[in-house]
């Protein structure tokens, strides 16, 4: 699985799941990999950090707005950095190369939310029918939010990957789609705050614990 594309299109579902996977290698540099590998770093730590906050059992409100604002930060300074370190090859080799390499990062296969995978695990968590409800709309109000948004999100990808084959695009093109991304990821994350809260409000500790236990990817290494 080709980790780059989490650079761009890391916050277009919310709390995507993501596995890990090799290096990047773009064929272009090594200087280039090693700089865009430590940006995607640099955006897998920011994320982790806000998986985190909302997985944790009574995390402040506030805390977790702030944990959201940093994610959008770090990704659109990581996402720059990367920009800025692939942009000088557009003009170093053949259009129809570039437009290769272009869409060989463009590639994305989805992967589930942890909403989805909450929705489908919280029976087992939550067997009476008439407690498990408030929980289930909190997710399911959430997937719809997402569902919603994913026009603009689409709309944003196709702009910032067609920006990046046009060998005149300039680094206010690339900050200008970015921000606009960042004003719809942060509608999102209005809704990714409320039903978090009205999750916890409706299941207990021990089963916020459970639903957290079976959602979450078991950890790497040893």
């Amino acid at each position: 699985m080709n980790r780059i594309r989490y650079l761009f299109l890391a916050a277009f579902s919310a709390l995507a799941v993501s596995a890990p996977a090799p290096a990047l290698q773009t064929g272009l540099d090594p200087a280039v990999d090693a700089r865009v590998n430590a940006d995607l770093e640099t955006i897998r730590k920011a994320d982790a950090n806000r998986k985190a906050a909302f997985l944790t059992w009574g995390s402040p409100k506030a805390e977790r707005y702030q944990i959201l604002q940093q994610f959008r930060d770090t990704r659109v300074k990581a996402s720059m950095d990367a920009v800025e370190a692939l942009v000088p090859f557009r003009t170093s080799m053949p259009l129809d190369r570039w437009k290769a390499v272009v869409s060989h990062v463009a590639a994305q296969t989805p992967e589930p939310l942890l909403a989805e995978k909450a929705l489908k695990e919280l029976p087992a968590v939550v067997p009476d029918e008439t407690r498990r409800k408030p929980a289930e709309k909190a997710l399911k109000d959430l997937m719809s939010a997402v569902e919603k948004n994913e026009k603009e999100r689409e709309k944003g990808r196709q702009k910032f990957f067609a920006l990046l084959e046009k060998p005149t695009s300039t680094r206010e093109e690339f900050v200008s789609v970015l921000a606009k991304f960042g004003d719809h990821q942060a509608e999102l994350d209005d809704k990714l705050v409320a039903a978090s809260d009205a999750l916890q409000q409706a299941l207990t500790e021990a089963e916020w614990r459970e639903l957290v236990r079976r959602v979450s990817p078991p950890p790497t290494g040893g």
